[in-house]
C-alpha cells in the first residue's frame, strides 16, 4: 500500500542522487542483532516516562487484532509490565516504578544497542551463546560518541547497565510450522548479570539459562554513524532500519517504503497534545529528518523524502503525512539479498499508519 496524495501537498527532502555517482563497495552499515522483543525494549526505554501512553498509540496505529500491547500493574504498586503478543511472539518487559517514575536514561538504548551488537560479533552465532560475556574497550564508547570522554564514557556505562540490568523479560516465540516448528523461551529474568570496568575494558556478562534465540530472531542493518546522532534521530533511525528489515521484500520490489507520521510521533516519544504543537510535535520530526539526511548528502545510500500539507492543523497533519525512505544501491543489494531467503516474517503495516 502506497500513498499518493499529490494535490496541496508538500514534499521536502533536502538529498537527491548525484547523476552517474560511482557506489564505493565498502559497506556503510554494520549488522545487529533484531527481535520484537528488542524493538519492544528500544520503545519502551523511550517512552518509560509514560508507557500507557506507547500502549494506547499501539493500538492506535497497529491494523492487526492479533498483535496487541498491554500494561500490568503489580498490586503492590511496585512494578508495571508491558506485554506485547503477535503470531509468533509473546514479550513482557517488567519495570520497577522506582526506576521509571523519572525516566530510563535516553543514552541506555544507544548502549544496549551496541552490547547487542557485540554479542552478534563475540559470543551468539548459528543460533548458540558460545560464551557468556562480552568487552570492549572504555575507549570505544568515546569513539563511536556515545560519550564525549573517558570520565563520562565510564559514567555512562555504568548508569546505563544499572538501568539494563534492572529490566526483567519473559516470553517465548516460535519458529517454523509442523514438525518443524520450534518454540523458545525465556523464563523471568534478566538479560545481564553483570557489568563491571576493569583496567579501562567494559566486560558484561549474560544470561544463561535462557535461551538467545528469543531474544535474537533476526538480524538488521544500522548506518556506522548511528550511535553519533542526537537522541529522537538516532530513535528515527532505529525505526527505519527496523521496519525495513520486516519489510524488506517490499524494498527489494520498489526501492522504498512509507512510514506515517503517527509512527514516528511514538517513535520520537512525542507528545500527543500540547498547546505548541509546531514546536513540540512538527518540528522534532522535521529536524530528525533533516539530521538524519544531512548525514547522507554525499552518499545517496538512502534518502528521506517528507510528504505532508503544512496548511494543515497539526492534528491532520500528523493524521496524513508521512515520510518515503529511498533505498541507495549497496542497501538495495543487502535487502534483496535478505529478501531472498526462506523464514522471512510476514510484511508489517502498522508503519502505514
Amino acid at each position: 500500500m502506497r500513498r499518493t496524495r499529490k494535490s496541496s501537498v508538500e514534499i521536502q527532502s533536502n538529498i537527491s542522487v548525484p547523476a552517474g555517482m560511482v557506489v564505493p563497495e565498502a559497506a556503510s552499515y554494520f549488522d545487529t542483532p533484531s527481535s520484537p522483543t528488542i524493538d519492544l525494549l528500544q520503545k519502551s526505554i523511550s517512552n518509560s516516562k509514560n508507557l500507557t501512553l506507547l500502549a494506547d498509540r499501539q493500538r492506535d496505529i497497529s491494523h492487526s487484532s492479533s498483535k496487541q500491547l498491554e500494561l500490568f500493574q503489580a498490586a503492590d504498586n511496585s512494578s508495571i509490565k508491558i506485554k506485547q503478543t503477535t503470531d509468533e511472539y509473546t514479550t513482557e518487559i517488567t519495570f520497577r516504578f522506582s526506576d521509571i517514575e523519572k525516566g530510563l536514561p535516553q543514552p541506555a538504548k544507544k548502549l544496549f544497542r551496541f552490547i547487542a551488537t557485540k554479542i552478534n560479533q563475540q559470543a551468539f552465532s548459528n543460533r548458540t551463546l558460545r560464551r557468556d560475556y562480552v568487552e570492549f574497550p572504555l575507549q570505544e564508547l568515546v569513539d563511536e560518541e556515545l560519550y564525549g570522554s573517558l570520565d563520562s564514557a565510564r559514567k555512562g556505562f555504568k548508569i546505563g547497565m544499572k538501568s539494563l540490568m534492572t529490566i526483567l523479560v519473559e516470553g517465548s516465540r516460535t519458529e517454523g510450522r509442523g514438525k518443524r516448528q520450534t518454540n523458545y523461551q525465556w523464563a523471568l529474568g534478566h538479560m545481564f548479570r553483570k557489568a563491571a570496568i576493569d583496567n579501562n575494558t567494559c566486560r558484561v556478562h549474560l544470561e544463561t539459562e535462557n535461551n538467545w534465540n528469543f531474544i535474537i530472531s533476526q538480524y538488521e542493518i544500522m548506518p556506522k554513524y548511528s550511535y553519533k546522532l542526537s537522541n529522537r534521530c538516532y530513535d528515527l533511525t532505529e525505526a527505519i532500519f527496523y521496519l525495513a528489515r520486516i519489510n524488506c521484500r517490499e524494498i527489494a520490489k520498489s526501492g522504498q517504503f512509507n512510514i506515517s507520521f503517527k509512527v514516528v510521533q511514538q517513535r520520537l516519544a512525542l507528545p500527543v497534545s500540547t498547546p505548541n504543537p509546531g514546536r513540540d510535535i512538527r518540528k522534532p520530526i522535521m529536524d530528525a529528518v533533516r539530521e538524519l539526511n544531512e548525514r547522507e548528502r554525499d552518499s545517496a545510500d538512502f534518502w528521506i523524502e517528507t510528504v505532508c500539507d503544512n496548511s494543515l492543523s497539526p492534528h491532520d497533519w500528523i493524521e496524513s503525512g508521512f515520510i518515503t525512505v529511498h533505498f541507495g544501491f549497496r542497501y538495495l543489494e543487502k535487502y534483496r539479498d535478505i529478501s531472498g531467503r526462506k523464514l522471512l516474517p510476514p510484511p508489517s503495516t502498522d508503519f502505514l499508519r
